[in-house]
């Protein structure tokens, strides 16, 4: 599932810096307990934000490609997104199949 994927990489940016505010406010906890809880505050919080707005973006993109599967056209905020290649198919047997509504596609076996 490549836009899982691609939302999985966005969500790195903010989560590799939380994890090192993390390691400085554990090392802070020792000489200054103050700055090193509110560090690992400051770090959950991070950490949670971007669950919550990777959660958010996850199920907007589920919903358009579910209108796209279903109705063949994009919501009208998708317009010229590509959608049509946010999938691979589903198995091996599928992956050198024609889609169904392919003009260069012939029917008949003919090539």
């Amino acid at each position: 599932m490549v836009a899982h994927v691609g939302l999985s990489a966005v969500a790195i940016v903010p989560i590799v810096p939380a994890f090192v505010l993390i390691l400085i406010g554990a090392t802070l906890l020792d000489g200054a307990p103050t700055l090193g809880v509110a560090f690992l505050v400051f770090a959950v919080l991070l950490i949670g934000l971007t669950a919550l707005v990777i959660s958010n973006l996850d199920a907007i993109l589920t919903s358009a490609l579910y209108v796209y599967a279903v109705d063949g056209k994009l919501p009208d905020l998708f317009e010229g997104a590509d959608l049509e290649h946010a999938f691979g198919p589903r198995d091996s047997k599928d992956a050198h199949r024609a889609p169904d509504n392919d003009p260069h596609h012939q029917q008949g076996g003919e090539e």
